[in-house]
Order: C-alpha cells, then sequence, then structure tokens
C-alpha cells in the first residue's frame, strides 16, 4: 500500500461531465508517483447512473460513497476520508479540477513535507474586498453591511491562501483542523474554511507551517513570492500543474477581463 492518496470529490449537485473530464487527463498525464486513487462519490442515490459510466470501467480505484443527511460540501466528505485513511498523505482534488502535465503528482509529493500546506496555486484575495467593490456601484449602505459582515470573517486584502480546489497535506493534519460550523447549510461556511480568518491556511500559520505554491518546473514558492510562480491568474498561468474552475476562467477572458481578475487575486503589483 502506497502512502499517497489522491482523492477526487464529485456530488450529486455537480455536472456529471466534470468526472468524466477528470478521469481523461488522469489517464493522459502520467503521475509519476505511485499513489492510489479514490474518488468520493457525495450524496448519490446508489442506483444512480453516474456508476455506469464507462470511463470509470477500466479505472483502478477506490469508490467512497459518502451519504450525509445534509450537504456539508467538500470539506465534510475531505474530513470523512480523513478520518478512514488515517496514515495517508493525501491530495485534495474537487470536482472542477484536473492534471495537466504529466508528473503532476511525482512533482508535488518532491516538495511535501510534514510541517507544510502545498498546492498548485495559491491567492491574496478577500472576501471582505471583494464583496465591497461588487456592492459598491449599486447601493453604498448595502456595500458597508455586506463588507462588514464578511470582515468578521475573513481578513482584508491581501489574505494569503492555498486555494482549496487542490491541496496536499496529511490526513492526521487535516484531521486536527477546527472546520468552521457557522452557516452549516451555506457556501460561506466552504469560503470559511479555505481563506477565513480561522480556516485551513491561517490554522496552520498559527502552528508554524509553512505555505507552498507549486509549480510544474518543481519550483517551491513561499507566499510572498506565489505570483511569480506563474500558475494561477497571471501572466499566461504557464507553469500550472491542475487546472480548475477558475484557472479556465482567467484562461478563457479577454485581455481586460484577466487584468482584472490578477487585480483581484493579487492585487495592484
Amino acid at each position: 500500500m502506497t502512502k499517497i492518496l489522491v482523492v477526487y470529490l464529485i456530488s450529486a449537485y455537480d455536472d456529471r461531465r466534470n468526472l468524466e473530464k477528470f478521469i481523461e487527463n488522469y489517464k493522459k498525464n502520467k503521475s509519476g508517483c505511485a499513489h492510489d486513487l479514490l474518488i468520493c462519490f457525495k450524496n448519490f442515490n446508489m442506483n444512480d447512473s453516474i456508476f455506469k459510466l464507462k470511463k470509470l470501467k477500466n479505472l483502478k480505484y477506490i469508490k467512497y460513497k459518502d451519504n450525509n443527511n445534509f450537504n456539508d460540501f467538500d470539506w465534510g466528505s475531505y474530513l470523512r476520508v480523513a478520518k478512514k485513511f488515517n496514515d495517508k498523505i493525501i491530495l485534495f482534488m474537487n470536482c472542477h479540477s484536473y492534471p495537466i502535465i504529466d508528473n503532476w503528482l511525482k512533482i508535488l509529493v518532491n516538495n511535501y513535507s510534514s510541517n507544510s500546506l502545498i498546492g498548485p496555486s495559491g491567492s491574496y484575495e478577500s472576501h471582505v474586498n471583494n464583496s465591497f467593490n461588487k456592492l459598491l456601484k449599486i447601493n453604498f449602505i448595502r456595500s458597508l453591511i455586506y463588507a462588514f459582515s464578511n470582515f468578521i470573517d475573513f481578513p482584508i486584502f491581501p489574505n494569503p491562501h492555498i486555494r482549496s480546489n487542490c491541496f496536499m497535506i496529511s490526513s492526521k493534519n487535516f484531521q486536527k483542523l477546527k472546520l468552521t460550523k457557522k452557516y452549516k447549510y451555506k457556501k460561506k461556511g466552504t469560503w470559511i474554511n479555505e481563506s477565513g480568518r480561522y480556516g485551513m491556511s491561517n490554522q496552520l500559520k498559527k502552528k508554524k507551517f509553512r505555505l507552498f505554491v507549486i509549480n510544474s518546473d518543481g519550483e517551491k514558492f513561499d507566499q510572498s513570492d506565489w505570483k511569480k510562480s506563474n500558475t494561477y491568474a497571471t501572466a499566461n498561468q504557464s507553469k500550472l500543474i491542475i487546472s480548475d474552475k477558475y484557472s479556465r476562467i482567467y484562461e478563457n477572458s479577454s485581455r481586460s477581463k484577466r487584468k482584472l481578475i490578477t487585480k483581484m487575486v493579487w492585487g495592484e503589483k
């Protein structure tokens, strides 16, 4: 049994084509590293047609059915998987993520250490600044109220965090995180776990963990240099290892839209 577990999550609320796209790219791009693949099927009916997909038939993977009585989004599923595979180093990937280069896993594993959180992309983005900017043009008072409500849960810009679309951490360290119980049935809880004042990145930094972004050259970047990695929302994302929903939005945007996204993620410079 290998120590490395790749976890891909698809839920009943997601587009089924995401799973097919992941399998295509998983097979196309060699991992370069021994591992087990686990596909977490969240809140699917046992007779759902997704389990009969042709692309699954010749794929070696662990089938994990995660049926919960309410939707606690990705983080709840990740925690249950971590508890079941207690001795693993886990690469978590959400439904929109898939590898786009060979040796994608080897590169990440080679840069992993027990006191680090690593990922193929990071961000300085803040929900406080974003909420204020989005609503300011509509209603100033509403903007202030909305931004202040987010200020309770999120740091202002810059807010360095490893993006939760894909990240690597040991099962034991993940289980030690104090995941928020606020907004139990709302998406906001997932944002807090990712980039909140008491989210994963900030909890681990308080424990003296190092947060690194890894690019396709196998280079490791500390948080002050994440933008220089050429991975997410900067330049042409030419050294990105794992594609996801928002990296593809950036890739397919006009030049002016890219500038706006880069400013939101990294700031003025």
